[in-house]
């Protein structure tokens, strides 16, 4: 892959994947790092073999995931070294997260990784089902199925909750 190209790809995607790595792990350092690592990976691939666009996601998810997976870790080892769940939180974090409505923030900590992923690359990155299907490794029909749960369990809490009622109902795109 040539140097120019990779610029080019950096360019167009750098803040997409950046923003869903950030909607992934909630927190503005660590999805900067994240994005950094996949362009070094996906760089590193393609000098090999050419890989379309998509597969940014694919790797984008994957980082994501094995980064959830090792903040768990830290926090299980925090809680049980400190015994105390009060952690504080960066002025920072705390500006990013106000950003959001609580209630909404709420319910998307209740959903799987997967799920959110399904509800992430659809909503904000603007991807096909057959893009996720790909970067998830999923049937289409599979990842279509799993996003119209998904959009239908926030519908639920969200009315339940009262948020962004019009005519009674939460409407999610897709």
């Amino acid at each position: 892959m040539k140097t120019e190209s990779i610029e080019i790809i950096i360019d167009k995607y750098q803040f997409p994947i950046y923003k869903y790595c950030y909607q992934m792990v909630r927190n503005k350092e660590t999805a900067e790092d994240l994005t950094q690592e996949i362009f070094i990976k996906y760089y590193q691939l393609c000098t090999r073999k050419y890989y379309n666009t998509n597969y940014l996601y694919s790797i984008a998810h994957s980082k994501c995931i094995d980064s959830l997976r090792k903040q768990r870790r830290e926090i299980l080892f925090i809680k049980n070294l400190l015994q105390d769940d009060n952690y504080e939180i960066s002025t920072e974090d705390k500006y990013l997260n106000n950003q959001y409505s609580y209630e909404l923030e709420s319910i998307l900590k209740k959903l799987s990784n997967y799920e959110r992923s399904v509800l992430l690359l659809k909503t904000v990155n603007g991807l096909s089902f057959n893009e996720i299907s790909m970067i998830l490794n999923k049937k289409e029909t599979t990842v279509r199925k799993q996003f119209q749960r998904v959009k239908y369990k926030l519908e639920k809490e969200l009315n339940k909750k009262g948020v962004n009622k019009i005519e009674g109902k939460v409407s999610f795109y897709g």
